[in-house]
């Protein structure tokens, strides 16, 4: 179990690096834990009897696990004749390793939690993101005070140089949404302290601040208010006391990062009162993706049901992408710098996945969704389901602002061998 917990918490910290522009390091450890549980499952031909019960919506769950993988397989074929390239064959070995991944982890899990305390190989995720939490804070605080370097320009999006190794900060932001997960999961099962509970949500609050990430601020507040709804009458009484000056020295000190929030997507504004102010265009570029998906999707039935075929949302996206800037009269400007090549656009998660997929696509997407929220609101399970379900609204919002699709942790968190199957009470189960 520790080797898998290695292998999965390094999958979940090295996605968020680029090294020379590459990020392809987290897929290697994932296929090397996924070699290793299938040989683990083949050197062991008895299955042992299980002791974590499941029921008929965790196993609803695994199957739409597969149905989706199955489909982007398929979606995938369909790009490969349209643009052959070698980041699709990797791809395809990726997707067949995620299509059978979420069967061997549970194989292996059902047979090493039984020789396991419960959660306690969950520790070793939780320290690794913990600790990579804290070197990403110092890496910033290190470039600002011995280079001058600002924190916005340690993004590899933003900028081409050797000092900059993240993709962008709402990239990054999965990294705390799989923090706080599990600083929960622990906390709740006694196998953190409260200090070091606390000082996980303190981390994450100071990197909010100091990277002005929005999405991780959404991440954070919205585990405070879940945390806040759990407590007890008094204990919200007392939080709400401590909570109000808290909040008043942070906006005091953060005035310009709570503008800037509230200030996003601030062109939707221009589509809902037809103001034409200069202030409403921010994140016009963002809300210009979506339009353009919108576009291509409306444009023929074939394109709405299945999609340009899987990787091919940067070629598909540029013509409709430019006419969006010009139906609008926005000057495209430097735009070119969003070019990725010669004849691709980056765009964003959920409007490549539309693209790519089709409505199809994203129909199974949720469904899958849905089949993991009922596994875990009629499971017995050692943490609140309440913080499985705001997993995915969340995951969800960093798919609409970012391009995650390149991030294997991002498909694990979909596998409810990931994010079910450990934290069911062997003791009993809601619905047989």
């Amino acid at each position: 179990m520790k080797l898998f917990s290695i292998l999965l918490s390094l999958i979940a910290v090295i996605g968020n690096i680029k090294i020379f522009g590459l990020s392809l390091f987290d897929e290697i450890l994932f296929l090397l834990l996924f070699l290793l549980l299938v040989n683990f499952k083949y050197l062991n031909k008895i299955v042992l009897t299980d002791t974590l019960p499941i029921n008929k919506y965790y196993l609803r769950a695994s199957f739409s696990y597969k149905l989706l993988f199955i489909y982007l397989i398929f979606s995938l074929f369909i790009g490969l004749q349209v643009d052959l390239y070698f980041g699709k064959i990797r791809w395809l070995i990726i997707l067949f390793a995620l299509l059978f991944y979420d069967y061997f982890a549970y194989i292996y899990q059902k047979n090493k939690l039984q020789y396991s305390e419960s959660l306690q190989h969950l520790r070793i995720i939780y320290f690794t993101v913990f600790n990579f939490s804290i070197f990403y804070l110092v890496y910033a605080l290190f470039a600002k005070l011995f280079f001058d370097i600002s924190p916005d320009l340690l993004q590899a999006a933003q900028v081409e140089a050797w000092y900059a190794i993240w993709a962008t900060t709402a990239y990054v932001a999965i990294i705390f949404l799989i923090l706080l997960f599990y600083n929960k999961a622990l906390r709740a099962n006694g196998l953190i302290s409260k200090y070091r509970f606390f000082a996980a949500y303190f981390l994450t609050a100071v990197i909010v601040l100091y990277f002005d990430t929005r999405s991780a601020a959404v991440i954070l507040l919205i585990f405070i208010f879940v945390e806040f709804l759990k407590m007890k009458f008094f204990s919200k009484i007392f939080f709400s006391l401590l909570a109000v000056p808290i909040f008043v020295v942070i906006a005091i000190f953060a005035e310009a990062f709570i503008n800037d929030f509230i200030s996003s997507g601030g062109f939707l504004l221009t589509l809902v009162d037809e103001s034409s102010a200069e202030e409403t265009l921010r994140d016009f570029d963002r809300v210009a993706h979506y339009i353009a998906t919108y576009d291509f999707l409306t444009s023929s039935s074939t394109n709405a049901l299945f999609g340009s075929g899987f990787l091919n949302a940067g070629t598909t996206i540029k013509d409709y992408y430019f006419n969006v800037y010009y139906q609008f009269g926005v000057n495209p400007g430097n735009i070119g710098t969003n070019i990725a090549g010669n004849s691709q656009v980056a765009t964003f998660g959920l409007s490549a996945f539309l693209i790519e997929n089709g409505l199809i696509g994203f129909f199974l997407l949720l469904y899958h969704v849905y089949n993991l929220i009922r596994a875990a609101t009629t499971s017995n399970l050692l943490i609140s389901p309440i913080y499985i379900i705001i997993i995915y609204p969340l995951l969800f919002l960093l798919f609409f602002s970012i391009y995650l699709n390149d991030n294997i942790i991002f498909y694990l968190l979909f596998s409810p061998a990931t994010i079910i199957y450990p934290f069911i009470n062997s003791n009993y189960n809601k619905l047989s």
